[in-house]
């Protein structure tokens, strides 16, 4: 923040922990949307703790559980894959690896990959049935994820076939654009997967709850 001078004004501490508070409380709320929630007595009589229905609707897809573990093994090889081919292209004695682009590229790639891992940590030990909150932190992020990755591998590979009016490496810098294009391609076929998954909303069965019984099930 800044005065009517340009000069650097300080943010009140008060200003700073409310902002602070509300992006706690946003978050929260992020996290446990369409949820009802009510603090109820302890079955030891001390104090009260906090129980959460969920009421929302529900998403589901009709793949069947045999195919659906498949396509969980599919993403996770199809990742790890990826990653190696990363990893293996960076590491190798080619001269454009030396250079600073190519660094900065393989960074972003890096943090690309960083990206799906964390996606995917929540994708697959996730349910067929997922409520609004798992919906949001699993399907869409890994298609934008994977898609965001697969386009950085393909500047790497772009780049290395490039790079060849530079340097005379011809073999090391094809073999790279290879290796990247396949982490690429891989990443690719997750978000072609991950896109045509179609899912539909599911009723909730829980009715929200009315009384302090009807939190405690």
């Amino acid at each position: 923040m800044s005065d009517s001078f340009g000069r650097s004004k300080k943010r009140d501490p008060e200003e700073i922990r409310f902002s602070r508070r509300e992006k706690h409380r946003n978050a929260y709320h992020r996290y446990f949307e369409n949820y009802t929630e009510k603090k109820v007595p302890r079955k030891n009589g001390k104090g009260t703790r906090i129980v959460r229905v969920y009421t929302g609707e529900y998403y589901k897809h009709e793949m069947p559980d045999d195919e659906w573990k498949k396509l969980k093994i599919v993403y996770g090889l199809s990742y790890l894959l990826a990653v190696a081919a990363l990893i293996l292209g960076m590491s190798r004695n080619a001269l454009s690896n030396y250079t600073k682009f190519m660094a900065l590229l393989g960074m972003i790639a890096i943090l690309m990959s960083g990206w799906i891992l964390f996606v995917l940590l929540s994708y697959l030990p996730a349910g067929r049935k997922l409520t609004i909150g798992e919906f949001k932190a699993t399907n869409k992020p890994l298609i934008t994820a994977s898609l965001a990755g697969a386009i950085s591998m393909g500047i790497l590979s772009l780049s290395s076939i490039l790079s060849l009016i530079f340097v005379k490496d011809v073999g090391y810098e094809l073999f790279n654009a290879a290796i990247y294009a396949l982490g690429g391609l891989l990443l690719l076929l997750i978000w072609r997967k991950e896109n045509k998954i179609q899912y539909e909303r599911v009723p909730n069965e829980n009715c929200v709850p009315k009384t302090e019984e009807d939190f405690i099930m």
